[in-house]
C-alpha cells in the first residue's frame, strides 16, 4: 500500500478534518443536527473555562450554534480503528478507550454545559477488502455491534447525547481523495439550563483567542 492508513490518524488531527475540511465539515454537521454556520473550537483546556484544574482536562470540541449559553454543546470525541486486520480477526481496535470517553463525557456533563454529546468516530482501513466493491467496504455487522454497544456504554449519563462518524478509506489512496463518510445521531443530546457563568466564560475565551491571534 502507498497511501498511509486512515487508522493512523492521530485522534486530535483527526477531529480537525472533520470538523474543518471544506466538503466534509458541513455534512458532518448538518447529521448531528447543528446549524449552519456554527462556531467551532478545538481542544479547549478546561482551565480556560473554570478558575480550577476541573475533569476532563480538556474539551474536545465546542460549538456555539447562538448567542446565548443555551446554544453551547460540548463534545467528547473518541475514535474506533479498524484496521486491515480487523477483518479477520472481527474485532476492532480501540474500543476501550470508549469506556474513559464515557467518563469525560459524564465530567462535561457534570461542569453543566446546555447539552453534551459523545462522538465516537470509525475509521475503517477497507483497502484489501479487494473481493467486493469499493462501497461495502466498511465496517461489517459485527463490527458495528461490537461498537455500538461498547464496554461501559450502560454508564453514560441518559441525558447525554451518542453519535457515530464512521469514515472509509475503501481504495489505496489519502482519505482526503477517496472516503466514505456517514455521521449520525443514536439519540439526541438533552438541552437544559446551563450552569451559571459559562455562557460568559466562553465568551472571555473567544475573546483571549482572538486577540492571540492578532
Amino acid at each position: 500500500m502507498l497511501a498511509p492508513s486512515a487508522t493512523e490518524i492521530e485522534e486530535k488531527n483527526l477531529a480537525k478534518f472533520l470538523f474543518t475540511h471544506p466538503l466534509f465539515s458541513d455534512v458532518v454537521l448538518k447529521n448531528l443536527g447543528f446549524k449552519v454556520g456554527c462556531q467551532i473550537y478545538l481542544e479547549i483546556p478546561t482551565v480556560s473555562l473554570f478558575a480550577s484544574e476541573v475533569r476532563p482536562g480538556d474539551i474536545d470540541i465546542l460549538i456555539r450554534h447562538g448567542t446565548p449559553a443555551q446554544e453551547i454543546t460540548a463534545i467528547e470525541f473518541k475514535r474506533v480503528k479498524i484496521p486491515s486486520r480487523a477483518f479477520l480477526t472481527e474485532t476492532p481496535t480501540k474500543i476501550q478507550d470508549l469506556k474513559r470517553g464515557v467518563h469525560q463525557a459524564n465530567a462535561l456533563y457534570d461542569l453543566g454545559f446546555a447539552r453534551v454529546l459523545l462522538l465516537i468516530a470509525i475509521v475503517t482501513d477497507g483497502r484489501e477488502q479487494t473481493h467486493v466493491n469499493s462501497f461495502y467496504r466498511g465496517p461489517t455487522t459485527a463490527h458495528l455491534h461490537k461498537i455500538r454497544n461498547f464496554p461501559g456504554r450502560e454508564n453514560l449519563y441518559s441525558e447525554i447525547g451518542l453519535g457515530f462518524v464512521e469514515l472509509l478509506q475503501p481504495d489505496d489512496k489519502p482519505i482526503e481523495d477517496m472516503l466514505g463518510l456517514t455521521s449520525y445521531l443514536q439519540h439526541d443530546p438533552v438541552l437544559r439550563e446551563p450552569a451559571q457563568g459559562i455562557d460568559e466564560s466562553v465568551q472571555k475565551y473567544i475573546e483571549s483567542t482572538r486577540s492571540k491571534a492578532v
